[in-house]
């Protein structure tokens, strides 16, 4: 068929599946569609109706006016092409999370043809506890992709995307940290592209690693220095404090970062320095509408506002999986500038205040990695010279500074 691409899919990280316990559970197409159609019309037309119209679903002549209205108004992207993943149910396993098998040399082993996995545990602290692990799907063997259409120019702009569309993108929930990560098989694949655009780290895969040295462990704990910062208390007392760098960047920009803020209007444990304008920060890395604040009586901080209920993280974490290492891409998109010189009514139920917090009117994300990779680099023992921890926590703490050791090599 002309009109046809297929290719195959191999699949980096677990996906949260809300249809885990299903024969075959795998990449839904009703999720890939839609993104990539929104993928398709940013990288190819830039939003541009005229550019793309003859190609929306339900397109003809007489109707242009109705689908530019849909278009406009209610951001309607739908492509006329169809979508068919193809998976062998004996390759997808509900166990937990999985990594690969490694030789003495370090690369992959196979078996039967196909590569060889076996399970480890999953570290991800900020998993709720009521999450079913059957949830975390994976496929170790090849998932076959196919989509057809009848504009076979429609099929040559995708074939000229779907790489770097999968590059950029993960899939189920919590794919902002690093779930769901798939990647087009084949030889001809590069990640230039994408190790000139953004940072990146490697994580060592072997079969010997530790848990709490995981590949998700590693993106959580490098997540929270950059928003909300670690406070981690563990039962035999052992500690670990990382004041988050976007406190270290309101101060350079001479704000008063919210957490203070909050401090000051309820609990009245800090001052807000005079012409040092408050603002909230943390929320432009993606927005937390309740946060329990358990060292304060575990009381409940709630954030609302008129028209703002959710909002992503502007970070991405995309795993791909090289030989015995996974690269770690941090995909760093603009902020939202709807979420900028917002204001927030911060309250709290215990005492029955509230007072209002506007985030600030520009923010630039990469400026802020940045930052945040030379403010390490600037420390004399990187990551130990800045947080405080116990003994037992020095593998978090070497594991933090080889994350931004590398950082600072591509600055």
């Amino acid at each position: 068929m002309p009109n046809e691409l297929k290719f195959t899919l191999r699949q980096y990280t677990p996906i949260i599946h809300f249809q885990s316990d299903q024969p075959g559970a795998t990449l839904r197409a009703t999720e890939v569609k839609p993104k990539l159609d929104r993928f398709i019309w940013e990288r190819v037309w830039k939003n541009n109706f005229e550019l793309g119209k003859k190609f929306l679903v339900g397109y003809h002549g007489s109707n242009q006016a109705d689908l530019k209205k849909k278009f406009d108004e209610d951001k309607y992207r739908a492509l006329d092409y169809k979508i068919k993943i193809t998976t062998n149910d004996n390759d997808n396993k509900t166990e937990l999370i999985k990594k690969p098998k490694l030789d003495n040399n370090g690369n992959q082993t196979m078996k039967n043809g196909k590569l060889e996995w076996i399970p480890f545990p999953l570290f991800f602290a900020d998993l709720d506890n009521q999450e079913d692990v059957k949830k975390f799907r994976f496929n170790v063997g090849d998932i076959e992709f196919r989509i057809w259409s009848m504009h076979s120019e429609l099929i040559n702009f995708l074939e000229g995307q779907i790489i770097s569309f999968f590059n950029l993108h993960n899939f189920g929930t919590r794919q902002s940290k690093g779930f769901g990560s798939f990647g087009v098989y084949m030889n001809s694949v590069s990640y230039e592209g994408l190790a000139n655009k953004y940072f990146y780290f490697s994580i060592t895969n072997t079969a010997n690693d530790r848990a709490k040295r995981s590949l998700f462990n590693s993106i959580d704990l490098f997540y929270r220095t950059l928003r909300a910062g670690i406070h981690k208390r563990n039962r035999n007392g052992s500690t670990l404090y990382f004041k988050s760098l976007l406190y270290q960047y309101a101060q350079s920009k001479y704000h008063t970062w919210d957490k203070k803020a909050v401090k000051a209007n309820f609990f009245y444990q800090d001052n807000i320095p005079e012409n040092w304008p408050p603002f909230l920060y943390r929320d432009l890395l993606g927005l937390s509408s309740s946060e329990s604040w358990l060292s304060y009586n575990r009381t409940t901080i709630t954030k609302s506002h008129a028209n703002i209920d959710r909002y992503k993280s502007p970070i991405t974490f995309k795993p791909i999986l090289d030989g015995n290492q996974f690269r770690v891409y941090i995909i760093d998109e603009e902020v939202d500038n709807n979420m900028l010189n917002q204001e927030f009514t911060i309250s709290n139920s215990n005492p029955n205040r509230s007072f209002t917090l506007a985030t600030p009117a520009e923010f630039n994300l990469r400026d802020y990695l940045e930052f945040a990779i030379q403010f390490i680099a600037d420390k004399d023992a990187g990551v130990e010279s800045y947080a405080e921890y116990a003994h037992t926590e020095n593998e978090n703490i070497k594991l933090l500074d080889r994350i931004y050791e590398q950082l600072n090599e591509q600055l």
